[in-house]
């Protein structure tokens, strides 16, 4: 997930699976996980996947078969508790994609410490639990 493009490619004698090979992921989600990727750096957890991928292109069944091969493996959770939170997780990350559009934060965003230049998901713990403060 933090390393897959579209076409499978050799690192170092090892080959990295060409995320356009899951089946159930098309192109546009790829793109989608690309742009997240480069704007906020490697993903942290499934929350915090489904918090900056583009809800529209990158839908329930691709999330699951992303699961299901292993691409969320760096997160250190296993696909069956992630599978299980899914639609939690779903829900919360479009939920935060609706505010941010319409220009709602939480009453969090305002804190005075909090740091303007942390990437998204930076204060987030990995794996499945769900940030208390979100």
């Amino acid at each position: 997930m933090n390393l897959s493009d579209h076409e499978f490619t050799v690192v170092e004698r090892h080959i990295r699976f060409g995320l356009d090979a899951v089946k159930g992921v098309g192109h546009q989600a790829v793109e989608s996980i690309k742009h997240a990727r480069a704007q906020g750096g490697p993903f942290q957890s499934l929350w915090d996947f489904c918090e900056r991928v583009d809800a529209r292109t990158v839908n329930k069944k691709a999330i699951e078969a992303l699961i299901k091969c292993g691409a969320f493996g760096s997160t250190g959770a296993s696909r069956r508790g992630m599978l299980a939170v899914l639609e939690q997780a779903q829900a919360a990350g479009q939920k935060s994609q609706q505010d941010a559009m319409i220009g709602q934060g939480s009453i969090f965003d305002l804190s005075p410490d909090a740091s303007a230049s942390a990437p998204p998901g930076a204060g987030a713990p990995t794996g499945l639990a769900r940030p208390l403060y979100r």
